[in-house]
């Protein structure tokens, strides 16, 4: 049997929450955060606060402009949040700057 358990949080409950995932993205040993959109800023404050280089980025465009800036081949990019995000939009951009396109073919999916 599963049950799952979902409690929304409340504002000051998410940024503590939010908080607490940037310290933690510190502690594992990435070389560089990325974070996405207006309530992942406590992410990225509190990774920079423990010492990790952070870039917070408005859009998919910005974020896969980002990646690409800041990685080379064999790198591993881990692309990590609620399916409301809708992440692949960054994969999208990331691919066609990789491919030499200005845009994604296509951001349906």
């Amino acid at each position: 049997n599963l049950a799952l358990v979902y409690k929304a949080l409340g504002r000051k409950e998410e940024a503590a929450h939010h908080a607490s995932v940037g310290e933690q993205a510190a502690l594992v040993g990435l070389s560089q955060l990325i974070t996405l959109g207006d309530r992942a800023q406590h992410i990225s404050d509190a990774a920079t606060r423990a010492g990790l280089s952070c870039l917070h980025v408005k859009d998919a465009a910005e974020a896969a402009a980002a990646v690409a800036r800041s990685t080379q081949p064999g790198d591993w990019v881990l692309l990590k949040g609620s399916r409301g995000m809708a992440l692949e939009r960054v994969l999208d951009h990331l691919r066609a700057l990789l491919e030499g396109s200005s845009a994604p073919a296509s951001t349906e999916h």
